[in-house]
């Protein structure tokens, strides 16, 4: 009897560890179905670069005068157009690219991390006066050379330095394997003229790169543009120009209307840039114009305003 007692009490163990170990395979079985991944593929391409360029062209009066003529009659709706080298050319980005999306909800959390496998990512540079291409960058390309490991986010800026010297910042991702991979950020600077590529590790120290050879007059001069005395109101309903200045170190000042707002007459305008004015009431575009050196408000005013009136 007692033995009989003895083998229930081993089997009801064993039954009793068999259904604890079932369970645990369960929960884990269940609880790693639960954090895997789901995978979801994209894809992004850009545009033809005229969908957003219409022209361009230089000016006389400084080796930093030039405009773009942009698709679109809202300026706001052309903000790309801030990739422009004033007097030397502008810059769009050709990208083919496919968008690994990972996602994941975990104890109340969501976490998402995106793999990029690009076909192509080039900066193309454009001459400013002839609209034709003059140099490519492959982006992909520098970053696995400079930066194992990091993949292509976006092209971030353009950045004249007061030395000459014209850069492309781009930001940079580390390459994620799940959803819950920390993100690193990084941002690379390349030197369009000698592609020297240089890795920093924040916005802040980027930025500290391209324009740490900022000098006193033009840092004096930028604090000026950035003041209340530079927002220009508008004027008897004919003109609302955005006037920003364009960082001291571009040594120019951006001027951003539509082209419906530009002057039918204006002498110093249109001296300053002769192929400027065959785009005065044209509905349907905007127009970004750099003028160069230390301009004042009241010499913007004056290329802004009607004559003959």
């Amino acid at each position: 009897m007692r033995r009989i007692k003895k083998r229930w009490r081993l089997v009801l163990c064993a039954g009793t560890a068999f259904v604890i170990f079932a369970g645990i395979c369960c929960y884990h079985i269940y609880n790693a179905k639960l954090q895997a991944d789901k995978i979801e593929i994209g894809s992004m391409e850009s545009g033809d670069v005229e969908s957003l360029y219409a022209s361009s062209g230089i000016g006389v009066g400084s080796e930093k005068d030039s405009f773009v003529i942009a698709e679109g009659g809202d300026t706001w709706g052309a903000w790309t157009l801030l990739d422009v080298f004033p007097g030397r050319g502008y810059v769009y980005c050709e990208f083919e690219r496919k968008n690994i999306i990972m996602t994941n909800n975990i104890d109340g959390e969501r976490y998402e991390r995106i793999k990029y496998d690009y076909e192509k990512m080039d900066a193309v540079l454009y001459d400013m006066q002839t609209g034709q291409e003059t140099k490519r960058f492959d982006l992909p390309e520098l970053a696995k050379k400079a930066c194992p490991g990091f993949q292509c986010r976006m092209l971030y800026d353009c950045n004249p330095r007061e030395d000459g010297r014209d850069y492309l910042m781009i930001r940079l991702d580390n390459i994620p394997e799940k959803s819950t991979d920390e993100l690193v950020e990084k941002y690379m600077i390349v030197d369009i003229d000698t592609e020297d590529v240089v890795i920093r590790d924040s916005f802040e120290e980027a930025y500290d790169f391209v324009e740490g050879d900022e000098s006193e007059e033009e840092a004096k001069y930028r604090d000026e543009i950035n003041g209340e005395d530079w927002k220009i109101p508008r004027k008897n309903g004919d003109i609302e120009p955005t006037i920003l200045g364009v960082r001291g170190s571009k040594g120019c000042v951006q001027i951003s209307l539509s082209c419906t707002d530009l002057p039918e007459q204006n002498t110093l305008l249109y001296d300053r840039f002769p192929e400027l004015e065959k785009w005065s009431g044209t509905a349907g575009k905007s127009v970004y114009i750099y003028v160069g050196g230390h301009p004042s408000i009241e010499d913007i005013y004056a290329l802004l305003e009607e004559q003959g009136e």
